[in-house]
């Protein structure tokens, strides 16, 4: 705009969220608004999947097996319990509707939780009304999302599943196998993709109170107008998270795994949470005023003191 182009960088903002991160948590360090800040960062997270799943591999040794097939009869939905079958659905629904609740929670936490960087404060109460809407419809753009996403997974998998039984041989088809080859990594980079892209839609519409289709046709302008920065931001966050991974990896030898509990880890956790969450605002207010989330507050309630966007570069 007016001959200029922002310059983007992609290490400053980085050192500049670690003050940022300081002056939030420790410039006064206040336990009481360690724990509300943790408690937005908790909430953000419950959009963000995670979920473990065990099982008893037990049951799978040789020996056990055999004992299943040979005095076993096979299982028969006839010769269960009428109630099973309904028991097990009602089940799955609740689970649903969890997971559910839970994602919806997750979204408008996000806005709690950047509400609480921003502004430098601990709130929970005022942010999740205030950004009622926001988060909303962010939940609804991740509904259609998945829904998108695990369609493209069925149009994956239904033909290579068909191509690799109708030319295997023995139990195994090469061309079945050059399919997963060439149609695993497009369908992981969907799933990147739209992970990358809902992170970046939440500033945008913290600052511009928009709808998340608004605030996703930004965020694809962005990256279509600035491709290698944004690329060198992805990679620079899989740097971070590979030593990050390292370091959690060590706290939870060194606390036996409290860092697991929900909630007590996040508050545990909490620099890194909000070092991270920084960096990506501070980040994008690189790319102007519409996408600096401290633009839009009044003077009465001043941001964090964090450096100003680097100046604009002529255009060439």
């Amino acid at each position: 705009m007016n001959g200029t182009t922002p310059r983007i960088e992609i290490i400053k903002p980085f050192s500049d969220a670690i003050e940022m991160t300081k002056v939030i948590l420790f410039r006064p360090f206040n336990l009481s608004k360690w724990c509300v800040i943790g408690f937005a960062a908790f909430l953000s997270n419950l959009s963000g999947g995670g979920y473990n799943f065990h099982y008893n591999f037990g049951n799978w040794n040789g020996s056990a097996s055999s004992h299943s097939s040979s005095s076993s009869p096979p299982f028969s939905w006839h010769d269960s319990t009428p109630w099973l079958l309904p028991v097990i659905i009602v089940v799955v629904l609740l689970g649903i509707a969890v997971m559910l609740a839970l994602m919806w929670v997750g979204c408008r936490g996000k806005f709690v939780f950047t509400d609480c960087i921003v502004r430098n404060r601990a709130a929970i109460a005022e942010p999740w009304r205030e950004y009622g809407r926001e988060g909303t419809s962010l939940f609804v753009f991740t509904l259609i999302a998945i829904a998108i996403v695990m369609a493209a997974a069925i149009l994956i998998a239904v033909p290579v599943g068909v191509l690799w039984f109708s030319t295997a041989s023995d139990g195994f088809s090469w061309p079945g196998l050059i399919a997963i080859i060439v149609f695993a990594p497009l369908f992981l980079i969907l799933l990147i993709s739209f992970g990358f892209t809902r992170e970046l839609m939440g500033p945008v519409m913290y600052r511009q109170r928009g709808t998340a289709m608004s605030a996703f046709r930004q965020v694809l302008s962005l990256v279509r107008g600035h491709p290698g920065e944004m690329l060198l931001y992805f990679l620079f966050l899989i740097a971070v998270g590979f030593a990050t991974a390292m370091g959690v990896i060590f706290l939870m030898c060194a606390t036996c795994c409290i860092v697991l509990i929900p909630y007590v880890g996040t508050v545990i956790l909490l620099p890194l949470f909000v070092l991270l969450r920084s960096y990506l605002l501070l980040f994008l207010r690189q790319f102007g005023p519409d996408y600096d989330v401290w633009g839009g507050l009044a003077p009465s309630a001043p941001p964090v003191q964090a450096s100003p966007p680097p100046p604009a570069s002529p255009a060439v």
